[in-house]
């Protein structure tokens, strides 16, 4: 750690946090150190002088222990987390939310609780290092609940801007005496990658590779006249895959949906059902091998129930199991609870268990889930998506992993993960476009979806990550590729008497630079800066908010790191400086100091009173759809 503030060591089970705590101490760093566990009747407690007990799943034992801390002079600058080091759990029933993924919430929000916000306090870094959690070589079996707290880690760290982070996955088979050099060197490396593996010695950190262009297989791994199970079927893209699954495969289609839809009987007064009823008639016009059934992914005996009335129907085992169902919510993880959290995990963790049950006597079928790329990538105000996709994702990585070993896995499990799609399904309503456009996520439509989808399953890999943007720097800094510059240094100092073509950097490696006469007043380029009072206010604005010492006119909202909690932010002080309501989905039309400041300062902008209707209609729109399930 590189600094002198207390260091808190969550303990593991194995020893690697003995190891550490003597070392930090030999160096003369102060330390805490927590044990945690789930015993229900094992207390929080002071155990020695900078030693604590709690137990993870419990919210109130965080709180205590930042209390502790702080009275006790000990409150970390840094955190380092080896709670997931120890074994995983062994196979049974689990909780809701797993007491690791729910301890790492828990921390995150009660150390919030206790910092000022007013912007004096410095930040703390958290390092993860663990085991069992990230598919780095071939044959390793990552757990899925570690899998699902590693995307929460990173969505947390993307949110909160005080907090910085990352996780080391250690060898499956290590020591902690052979694995404390590789902690105590990534624990003084400087922040930068949020991932790393160590495998043979060596640090891996991941990377996007394109898929190939010519596809393993000659078309994907449909059957003609098969039946498919399809979960959340009737909205966005599944509708266009059903279609096409009955047109082109002949397809015994079974949808399987929460909302109860009866053909014939009167239109349902929500517009979501109203219109998922639409979807269904006209796949039963396309086609009689229709079957609907309101049941829960999650509820074993109702997906049970509806197999065996497709059986009894149509005569067959299922080929394919298409799993869409999802639940997705923006939610600021200070305010998540575990009931929040559970919710938004069932479709992806327990569903797809239920799924993968069903298909027990199916060998041959493969489950083919619909993830995000917020499950590989983290996103902010989507931490429990992220995890519920991250569970999804390692559960196809690990059934591979099985297979490279050699051994038969108990099923197939492809996972492709979606960027956007373009105002339909869940992205519909959510003003998501811009901000991931900005981030790299393309929005996808129906028709570039269904290409997607058969394009990636011609190809023999567990996980595949669809709609990215390698143009844009979030993506571009992840790929399998050589870098390409997205800053430029800059160093102020007296005219050298030659121009060098290279400098050493801080490594001493040599770096081509180039130099130029600086004119002295220190003032930036006239033509890049704000104009007029209005952008100068909101260039203002977004500089505190996103604690930049400048921007452009140009510059795009999203593109320089801010997300919807950061908007607002904006929107309350822009309202409030300039005694005008406008709707938040205005901010999101308008992404750059010119454009919102030109919206703002128009005469022929909404008057007040319809800005307030317009904002309190956004508002139940928002409501409507948080909760909006595929």
């Amino acid at each position: 750690p590189g600094t002198d503030r207390p260091v808190l060591v969550l303990a593991d089970q194995l020893g690697l946090a003995d190891l550490l705590v003597a070392h930090l101490a030999g160096r003369g760093r102060r330390t805490a150190r927590v044990d945690t566990g789930t015993d229900s009747g094992t207390d929080s407690a002071r155990l020695a002088p900078g030693h604590y007990r709690i137990r993870a799943g419990h919210r109130e034992d965080h709180t205590w222990l930042g209390a502790a801390l702080a009275e006790d002079g000990l409150a970390p600058g840094e955190i380092v987390d080896l709670t997931t080091y120890a074994p995983p759990e062994p196979a049974g029933p689990q909780p809701p939310v797993p007491a690791g993924t729910a301890g790492l919430l828990h921390l995150v929000q009660a150390l919030a609780e206790r910092r000022t916000g007013d912007g004096t306090e410095a930040g703390v870094t958290l390092r993860v290092a663990g085991r069992h959690t990230q598919p780095a070589a071939p044959g390793d079996l990552p757990e899925p609940d570690r899998a699902a707290r590693l995307a929460l880690l990173t969505s947390l760290v993307q949110e909160l801007p005080w907090l910085t982070g990352s996780h080391l996955d250690l060898p499956a088979d290590g020591t902690p005496e052979a694995d404390l050099p590789h902690l105590l060197a990534e624990l003084a490396a400087r922040p930068g990658e949020p991932e790393a593996a160590v495998r043979d010695g060596h640090r891996l950190t991941p990377r996007l590779a394109a898929l190939p262009e010519a596809p393993a297989e000659a078309g994907p791994p449909l059957h003609h006249g098969g039946l498919y199970v399809v979960t959340g079927g009737l909205g966005g893209l599944g509708a266009e895959i059903c279609a096409h699954l009955l047109d082109a495969y002949d397809a015994r289609l079974l949808i399987l949906g929460r909302t109860p839809l009866t053909p014939g009987a009167p239109a349902p007064d929500d517009p979501v059902a109203q219109a998922r009823l639409e979807t269904l008639r006209a796949l039963r016009a396309r086609s009689e091998h229709v079957l609907y059934a309101a049941a829960d992914v999650c509820d074993p005996a109702g997906v049970r129930e509806a197999l065996d009335r497709a059986r009894a129907r149509w005569g067959r085992r299922p080929c394919a199991v298409l799993h869409l169902a999802g639940t997705f919510r923006q939610q600021s993880a200070l305010t998540l609870r575990a009931g929040d959290l559970a919710e938004v995990l069932a479709p992806k963790t327990t569903g797809t268990q239920v799924l993968l049950d069903s298909l027990a006597d199916s060998p041959d079928a493969v489950l083919i889930g619909f993830s995000s790329v917020n499950g590989a990538l983290g996103g902010a105000l989507a931490g429990a998506y992220a995890a519920a996709n991250a569970h999804l994702d390692a559960r196809a990585h690990r059934l591979a992993g099985t297979a490279a070993r050699g051994e038969r896995p108990a099923a197939r499990v492809r996972s492709l993960a979606w960027s956007l799609w373009e105002e339909t399904g869940m992205s519909r309503g959510h003003h998501l476009t811009e901000p991931s456009r900005a981030r790299g996520y393309h929005p996808l439509g129906r028709g570039e979806g269904l290409r997607s989808f058969l394009h990636a399953l011609r190809h023999d890999v567990p996980h595949v990550l669809i709609g990215l943007d390698p143009g844009k720097p979030f993506v571009r800094g992840r790929l399998d590729a050589p870098a390409r510059l997205t800053h430029r240094l800059v160093a102020h100092g007296p005219a050298p008497a030659e121009r060098p073509g290279t400098l050493p950097d801080r490594y001493g490696r040599p770096t081509s630079c180039g130099s130029a006469a600086d004119t002295g007043t220190g003032a930036a380029d006239p033509a890049a800066a704000p104009a007029g009072a209005v952008q100068e206010l909101v260039a203002r604005t977004w500089c505190e908010v996103l604690h930049l010492d400048r921007v452009d006119p140009h510059d795009n909202f999203f593109e320089l790191g801010g997300h919807s909690l950061h908007l607002s932010r904006v929107h309350s002080r822009l309202e409030k400086a300039l005694q005008q309501e406008f709707s938040m989905v205005d901010l999101f039309r308008h992404p750059t100091v010119a454009s919102l400041a030109a919206f703002l300062d128009t005469p022929a902008a909404e008057p007040p009173t319809r800005g307030a209707a317009r904002e309190r209609a956004d508002r139940r729109a928002t409501a409507r759809n948080r909760r909006r399930s595929r």
